[in-house]
């Protein structure tokens, strides 16, 4: 048989990655603290809490099947990168403006949350696929999104305890930009 050896993986692979780490982050944290933050912070029912999550749940399947489908029809999945992390960014400062505004735009946050950041796994694998990757690219990028659901929610935790809610959601919108940004900063390694 033939040896396996570790090889560095292509700049296009180690993008995806940090991509996938920043999205994967920013998603567990929603998942993991939306429900908690309306119950907690916004006084709801608790059945409002799961009930919010389970619409990122129905927006995120009609999401994959949207954004996948516009994906196939698009030359280029970089914009799509772009407009999946950005609009989540900007629905989770929905979040925040919830304590202040109106609890009701939990509803609003969750819906485009969903309708954005849940499809980002989905169309990053296109991505991979575009660039001709094998099982062993589309795994390391897999590894940073599941790398995000490893650091995001303990992360968000850590700074609600210390800082309040508002701090971490900042944090999370801060995630989804991040992504936003590196496949506009990083054109040429990301170029799909």
């Amino acid at each position: 048989g033939t040896r396996w050896r570790w090889a560095r993986p292509p700049a296009w692979v180690i993008g995806l990655m940090v991509y996938s780490l920043l999205m994967g982050g920013s998603i567990a944290t929603v998942t993991s603290y939306l429900p908690l933050y309306a119950v907690e912070q916004l006084e709801l029912a608790g059945w409002v809490g799961g009930a919010a999550l389970s619409l990122f749940g129905l927006a995120g399947i009609v999401a994959r099947m949207w954004w996948g489908r516009w994906t196939d029809r698009s030359p280029h999945v970089r914009p799509v990168l772009v407009w999946l992390a950005a609009g989540a960014a900007v629905s989770v400062m929905f979040l925040l403006l919830a304590a202040a505004v109106s609890a009701g735009l939990v509803w609003l946050a969750a819906l485009g949350v969903g309708a954005t950041a849940a499809a980002a796994n989905a169309i990053v694998m296109v991505a991979v696929l575009r660039k001709g990757g094998t099982g062993h690219a589309a795994g390391i990028v897999s590894v940073g999104f599941f790398a995000g659901f490893v650091v995001g929610p303990a992360t968000f935790g850590l700074i609600a305890d210390a800082n309040g809610y508002a701090a971490a959601w900042c944090l999370t919108a801060t995630g989804f930009a991040a992504a936003a940004a590196l496949p506009v900063l990083l054109r040429r390694q990301v170029a799909v």
